[in-house]
């Protein structure tokens, strides 16, 4: 070989070399799909069931795409798959959504699977609804939601600024901005360019309004659902583009404007159980009148006479209820026959409930704890049972034992069981007098095996040795003489769990909840629910 080619051999290489180091190496395709934020629509609510609940997807997509996808949600169920297409060229933003029809409480979630033109997830939608007892509200299991509609809104073209005068012009109008259950409502839609498809609100009943044809302008009356709050109504044009107005849904509001109702057993504890039930109706109008009210579950309305000069609120004895373990859910509560159908408080009786269902009745911030000697839930437990027997019976304070006590509560959702799961022995509660040397004496009663007696808020007692050194009721030290009325469960009562000195007791009260239906009750009334301290009993050596 010659001294030239050689060379030109050596140039050639040193050429394809260093083309070698300067490629630029192959990108990736860009992501065809990308998901952005899942909300619902409202997030949480409560009150009366069935509920409407819209879930929404963003999504940026590259046009030109076809979408195919699925709507997953937390109870197991998936859509039938959905085929979109996305026209013209670039990035276009685009929803998916979804209603949801919600018959009972749940804490849920729906989220898009996308099955080409990449496989992906978005995040999750999450919702809950609270449904009051005796509402429809079925209690979270895997058929309380279905979905009723679903829609993709979204531009499927470049969005460029059109000539003077010859741009697309949508509106979405209302005939009233607030509006009360069951009201009509007009809703009326234009869009010069492009006909209407759905108009959708969890506002309105049913929330999807499908709308067929080539329609440009359209208008019909929407029926006012059960759900007080500030909801969007959406119209959605044939090109995917939309139209929204707010509408305000108040509650409607009757002359009662609170009731409350207190319960005492006048039967045995075992289940039938007869009760008597004192109504407390506040907020009325001046003047006499009659309260209609039917206990929630039954049929028949009942009716209280309201004198003249109540001065806003009256109290009376209603009919009396039996539970039984055949037709009753285990709970008292009252509704009265007004707009709204305003409701009381729910007192639980949970010797007459069958635990179905996995009912949440309300929330914990934080761990309720179960200490050797007591502590915090045992805390809770003192003032549930107080709560629950004060009203009736006079009681000033309560006691519990750690014996009684068999769980703590964790954060978050509560139900029946938890409640029940605390003191699942069914004891029912009663109250009787002590003098205030008779409870120092009964205090000092505790041992290793049996543990402190742990009050309710507002007492706090030294315990040293078997000697109380101090005892308060709200600050004030108790003297020896003085008559105190002390709640507490029939079996620690009658002596048998280590604390005989309850005997001496005088004046006992034997019509109280059973103690599981007491802790139910507290936490439905009082949720959220937060962790009592632990320190109303020091001990000393």
């Amino acid at each position: 070989m010659t001294a030239a080619r050689r060379r030109a051999g050596s140039v050639a290489a040193i050429l394809a070399f260093a083309a070698g180091l300067l490629a630029v190496p192959a990108q990736a395709a860009p992501t065809p799909v990308v998901f952005g934020t899942a909300a619902a629509s409202p997030k949480t609510q409560a009150g009366t069931c069935p509920a409407t609940v819209r879930l929404a997807v963003s999504a940026k997509v590259k046009a030109p795409a076809t979408l195919k996808y699925v709507w997953t949600f937390s109870d197991g169920d998936t859509s039938a798959v959905k085929t979109y297409r996305v026209g013209g060229k670039g990035v276009k933003k685009i929803r998916l959504a979804t209603t949801l029809k919600v018959h009972g409480d749940v804490r849920g979630w729906g989220a898009v699977r996308l099955l080409g033109p990449a496989k992906k997830t978005s995040a999750k939608a999450a919702f809950s609804v609270d449904c009051p007892e005796g509402s429809g509200g079925s209690g979270g299991g895997a058929d309380t939601w279905e979905p009723v509609g679903y829609t993709v809104e979204g531009a499927t073209k470049p969005v460029t600024p059109p000539p003077a005068g010859q741009g697309q012009e949508r509106s979405l109008t209302l005939s009233k901005s607030t509006a009360n259950p069951g009201d009509k409502v007009t809703v009326t839609v234009t869009n010069t360019a492009a006909d209407v498809r759905t108009i959708t609100s969890a506002a309105f009943t049913p929330a999807v309004h499908p709308v067929s044809g080539q329609k440009r302008a359209y208008s019909f009356q929407a029926t006012v659902a059960e759900a007080p709050g500030e909801h969007e109504v959406r119209a959605v044009f044939a090109d995917n583009s939309f139209a929204t107005a707010t509408l305000k849904v108040v509650a409607l509001e009757g002359p009662v404007k609170k009731a409350t109702i207190d319960v005492e057993r006048v039967t045995a504890a075992k289940c039938p159980v007869t009760f008597k039930i004192r109504g407390t109706f506040e907020g009325l109008p001046a003047g006499a009148q009659t309260v209609r009210y039917r206990y929630v579950g039954t049929e028949a309305w009942q009716s209280v006479e309201v004198p003249a000069g109540h001065k806003g609120a009256h109290t009376a004895v209603l009919e009396p209820l039996e539970l039984t373990a055949e037709t009753s859910k285990g709970f008292v509560q009252v509704e009265i026959d007004q707009p709204g159908r305003l409701k009381s408080n729910i007192v639980y009786y949970l010797k007459c409930h069958g635990f179905q269902g996995g009912q949440v009745i309300g929330t914990a911030t934080a761990d309720i704890a179960l200490t050797p000697t007591g502590g915090p839930v045992v805390e809770l437990v003192a003032d549930a049972l107080l709560e629950s027997i004060k009203s009736v019976s006079g009681a000033q304070i309560a006691l519990v034992s750690r014996r009684s006590v068999e769980a703590g509560l964790k954060a978050g959702p509560l139900t029946i069981e938890d409640a029940h799961g605390t003191q699942p022995r069914g004891n029912s509660l009663q109250a009787l007098n002590l003098t205030g040397a008779q409870l120092k004496k009964l205090l000092g009663e505790a041992t290793a095996q049996t543990g402190p007696l742990t009050p309710s808020a507002g007492v706090r007692y030294t315990l040293t040795g078997s000697t109380v050194t101090e005892l308060t009721i709200n600050g004030v030290a108790v003297t020896d003489a003085q008559v105190i009325r002390v709640a507490a469960t029939h079996i620690l009562m009658s002596g048998y769990d280590g604390f005989p000195t309850f005997r001496e007791g005088t004046d006992r009260f034997t019509g109280g909840l059973d103690d599981g239906g007491a802790v139910a009750t507290y936490i439905a009334r009082n949720t959220p629910v937060q962790p009592p301290k632990g320190d109303r009993v020091t001990l000393v050596p």
